[in-house]
């Protein structure tokens, strides 16, 4: 499933909620704050041999600040593109509006 999304799927989503899974009873309402290209792969490079994306972007997320969270996979959901499961989340920044984590899709 997470081999399939696109940085054109989630860009239109910037600024919508998400949903995430702290664990079997308990989620948290998450932001997408920002959506990147992180550059096509070169053509005759690891990625075309192994059928990796064309794009690799990364995905940023804002959660409240009081919530500190490990770096690992985590479920999130959201309304139109339904469940996530597996998105390996790391934190890259905090600030007075919340905490930032980053995923990214190679």
């Amino acid at each position: 499933m997470l081999d399939k999304l696109t940085r054109d799927q989630f860009a239109p989503l910037v600024g919508e909620t998400f949903r995430l899974r702290l664990n079997e009873a308990e989620w948290v309402d998450v932001v997408l704050h920002d959506v990147q290209s992180l550059g096509a792969r070169p053509a005759d490079g690891w990625g075309r041999e192994h059928n990796a994306r064309t794009e690799p972007f990364s995905v940023v997320f804002r959660v409240p600040r009081e919530l500190a969270l490990p770096q690992m996979m985590f479920e999130l959901s959201h309304a139109t593109m339904g469940e996530l499961p597996g998105l390996f989340l790391v934190p890259v920044a905090m600030d007075g509006n919340g905490r930032y984590y980053e995923a990214v899709f190679n």
